[in-house]
Parts: C-alpha cells; structure tokens; sequence
C-alpha cells in the first residue's frame, strides 16, 4: 500500500546513547529490518511515548495524521479506525 512501519523505543529517547546501543542489540538479534527512529521527548510526538504500544500515522510530509491509538490494534474496533485513518491516507496521494 505505499506505507512503511517505523520503530520507537522509548529507552532511546533523547539521545540516550546506552539505550540505543540495547535497542540496536536488540533489533539485530531479532533480525528486525524496519527503521528505528528516536527523538526528543518533548517532541510533538514525544508526548505519545508514554503508552505501549501506540501507533501513529505519519503522512509522507511528516505530519502526524489524525489521533495516535493507545494500546494494541487486536480490537475490531481499533482496527477498523487504523484501517480508515491509513486509507485517507492514501487518498491523499
């Protein structure tokens, strides 16, 4: 579809070099091939890091698009939401 999933721990925030150095372990061991992203926590996105899971759209300009979801996506309900927020998305294009 276009998108691409992109990783956060918020171990790493802040440039946390012993955080990223675990993440980057971590990631490798894992075999784990998607991007890894840390920022500052007082970021506009640094504010979400909070829960865990949660998922944030970004669109291609790196704006945040619509609300983050807070927990996991295994509900219909959040599902259906994620599904409709990707979807205008990609109608954007």
């Amino acid at each position: 579809m276009g998108g691409e999933v992109v990783g956060i721990n918020t171990d790493t925030l802040d440039n946390n070099q012993d955080g990223i150095k675990e993440a980057k372990e971590i990631l490798k061991a894992q075999g784990a091939s998607y991007k890894n992203l840390t920022f500052d926590s007082d970021s506009a996105v640094g504010k979400y890091a909070g829960a865990f899971p949660t998922t944030i759209l970004v669109d291609k300009d790196g704006n945040i698009v619509g609300e983050p979801f807070m927990g996991g996506i295994d509900d219909p309900s959040n599902y259906e939401q994620l599904m409709k927020q990707i979807q205008s998305v990609l109608d954007q294009k």
